[in-house]
């Protein structure tokens, strides 16, 4: 369903070395996707730790962060051991993988409002039983939401944008106010979807707006208090400090 699969009798660490153009982050995926016909259901992981640990090396290597696409407590568990980098998605991994993180400063990419969108009826043509499914999901993993903050998970905002209903951009207004509502404040919700997520891809010089950093940032009409929702309505994009902007209004 994504990506490609190692070759028969490869490894997986192989498979990334001869994967073939520039690779800016190697992206793994260690479980199935969740369910929407049963509550928390959980795959088993697709690699061994040996193959992830082998294949987290290598990228560290190379300078790549390793990136992992895990839900369920044993594929979390297997990846943290690995030392990768962030976590995706991450339902139903359990408090006791959000304290790992913590301690390792694991980055979490949780992408709640992807699980949202599919409880909206107008949006995906779906059984009221899926729906509802859904639903349960997205209340659990506000719940570890505010695990993660109460642990200190460093949390990076991404939205699985693509999804029914997630659209590129958007989302990542809807992303933002899901995150407070699993009980972030809105400065550190804004450090999520800009300087932690610049942090995890290696964009040291992105990501905050400080002397001697590239300037790259939006321009809105409003207060403090009227975010995320304002920044639907942009009035400029500014990109490294061009005096004219990308955008506006």
């Amino acid at each position: 369903m994504l990506g490609r699969h190692p070759a028969v009798k490869e490894s997986l660490a192989t498979a990334v070395i001869r994967e073939s153009g520039p690779i800016d982050q190697v992206k793994l995926i260690n479980s199935g996707p969740n369910s929407l016909s049963e509550f928390g259901k959980q795959t088993p992981p697709q690699f061994t730790l040996d193959e992830l640990r082998e294949t987290v090396s290598l990228a560290h290597a190379r300078g790549l962060p390793v990136m992992v696409h895990a839900n369920g407590v044993e594929p979390v568990r297997m990846a943290i051991e690995a030392g990768v980098d962030s976590i995706e998605h991450g339902y139903f991994m359990g408090r006791e993988n959000l304290v790992r993180m913590a301690e390792k400063q694991i980055f979490w990419v949780p992408t709640v409002f992807a699980m949202q969108a599919l409880t909206h009826k107008v949006i995906r043509i779906s059984p009221a039983a899926e729906r509802a499914v859904a639903a349960r999901n997205v209340a659990s993993q506000l719940q570890q939401i505010a695990w993660a903050r109460e642990s200190g998970v460093p949390i990076a905002a991404g939205t699985d944008s693509g999804c029914h209903g997630v659209l590129h951009g958007e989302a990542l207004v809807e992303e933002m106010k899901m995150l407070i509502k699993g009980g972030y404040s809105l400065p550190e919700v804004i450090q999520a979807a800009s300087q932690n997520g610049a942090r995890l891809l290696g964009l040291d010089d992105l990501g905050l707006l400080a002397s001697g950093r590239s300037a790259d940032f939006l321009v809105i009409l409003g207060t403090p208090a009227q975010l995320p929702r304002k920044l639907a309505y942009l009035e400029a994009i500014y990109i490294n400090g061009d005096s004219n902007p990308l955008y506006r209004k």
